[in-house]
């Protein structure tokens, strides 16, 4: 998503704009030794700042703008800015009346048994791969929460302590480390999507697919949506709320309170918007029940089976905050009859159109696609995701890569074995898409016109 010197330019932006807001050292103060790094940088390998000369200076010119050292913020971060504006209208996203295009990628770990984002056990830091993120491009992080996690709030494990800058992690729990990445991403001007991952942090799949289960009631579910919406509201950066993941035991209209998913992201989504209604609320697909309008002769991937929006819409107190957010992956993750076709990859226009897409043309809501990806190195694969962005490209929707993370089995991370290294053909893939950046949408308050 940019070659080097593209990756060290947007560390370098990020240290004078956080200079200028911060009221420290002046922009014009930081500018040479931000150009130096720059220009080091021409022939940097594909592999980020704090192994090797020219993007070891780019963050040495980015720690000095927001007083960190080694990693570790000595100072005050900048004044928070007022938050975007999201809505959706017309079957888009917008913010402050301007069509926003979303190109985030998912960070997972919160939802697991440690309790924290993966990858901290390398030489890596939340700083260092929040870097790495904002530096590829990506413009915003879905974060994936387990809700047994959020109630009991356990200690964070699974981190290197002999990293300076994970040193902040000693003693935390979960929601303390939670809000260590909110707020730093905040400084880099990354947006954050929460997301409902699991109900249990040790069980996955969940056997039912509900969004409740034989030991958490939708009250557990609630009371958590609602206190996350409390603690985080007033940061800026987090503009939206992702239910539940991928409710694949659920149907979809049925008109029965305990399985139709339809009736309980209302009554979810609702519950958010009381406690802060400037969030955006993110509704997946179910899976293939027997209740729910078939996609197709094809099966859909858990989360992406949208065939009964449009008879039975989402209804929210305030339908602008709807987001309409479908799962789409490759033969990596499950080898569909349609990935076998001789048209392929031709024929799987018409089988998203079917899955999801045709949900645009009857709602007004939003669509952005909150885990797509797959393993770039298995050719098949390959096709079926360049042919995705081009999907998404064509009709204005945005997505979440998934993931940052390496170890994830089926389709690999954006970053290599070594949490260093860039998957270039991913890079390749996913740097079709747009993606607005943040810092011009927070400065550009005019309104939209046309």
């Amino acid at each position: 998503m940019g070659a080097p010197t593209q990756r060290v330019a947007a560390l370098v932006a990020t240290a004078l704009v956080l200079a200028a807001a911060a009221g420290g050292a002046s922009a014009a103060a930081v500018a040479p030794a931000a150009a130096a790094a720059a220009a080091a940088a021409a022939a940097a390998p594909d592999v980020y700042h704090g192994f090797d000369g020219a993007t070891g200076a780019a963050t040495a010119a980015v720690d000095a703008a927001v007083g960190r050292v080694d990693g570790v913020e000595r100072v005050a971060a900048a004044a928070a800015p007022k938050p975007l504006n999201f809505e959706a209208k017309g079957g888009k996203l917008l913010a402050n009346g301007k069509p926003f295009s979303l190109l985030g990628v998912n960070w997972f770990g919160f939802e697991t048994e440690t309790a924290l984002v993966h990858g901290l056990w390398t030489d890596q830091s939340m700083d260092s791969l929040l870097d790495a993120v904002a530096a590829m491009g990506y413009n915003s992080l879905r974060v994936p929460l387990a809700l047994d996690n959020l109630l009991a709030n356990p200690v964070v494990t699974a981190y290197n302590g002999g990293v300076a800058a994970n040193k902040q992690l000693d003693g935390k729990r979960m929601l303390d480390a939670l809000d260590l990445l909110v707020r730093k991403a905040a400084d880099r001007r990354l947006l954050i999507l929460l997301d409902m991952h699991r109900l249990e942090a040790a069980l996955w799949p969940d056997p039912l697919g509900l969004w409740y289960n034989d030991r958490h009631c939708e009250g557990d579910v609630v009371a958590a949506w609602t206190s996350l919406a409390h603690r985080y509201c007033g940061s800026w950066n987090v503009f939206g709320a992702d239910l539940l993941n991928e409710p694949h035991g659920a149907n979809w209209g049925s008109g029965v309170h305990e399985d139709d998913w339809r009736m309980a992201a209302e009554r979810l989504g609702n519950a958010v918007l009381e406690v802060c209604p400037r969030l955006m609320i993110f509704v997946e697909g179910v899976g293939n029940p027997p209740v729910t309008p078939v996609v197709g002769p094809d099966w859909a991937f858990w989360g992406e089976n949208l065939a009964g929006a449009c008879a039975h819409p989402v209804r929210l107190s305030n339908p602008a905050r709807l987001v309409y957010s479908p799962h789409v992956y490759g033969p990596s993750v499950a080898r569909m009859d349609y990935f076998e076709d001789a048209r392929f990859p031709a024929n799987l226009d018409a089988v998203w159109e079917a899955h999801f897409g045709k949900v645009r043309g009857c709602s007004a809501a939003a669509m952005v696609l909150g885990e797509f990806g797959g393993d770039a190195g298995v050719a098949k694969d390959r096709q079926m995701q360049e042919r995705l962005v081009g999907w998404m490209r064509a009709r204005g929707v945005g997505g979440f890569v998934w993931a940052l993370n390496p170890n994830s089995g089926d389709t690999k991370g954006v970053l290599k074995g070594d949490w260093r290294s860039v998957d270039t053909e991913k890079k390749r893939i996913y740097g079709r898409l747009p993606a607005t950046d943040v810092r011009r949408a927070l400065a550009d308050r005019k309104p939209h016109r046309g």
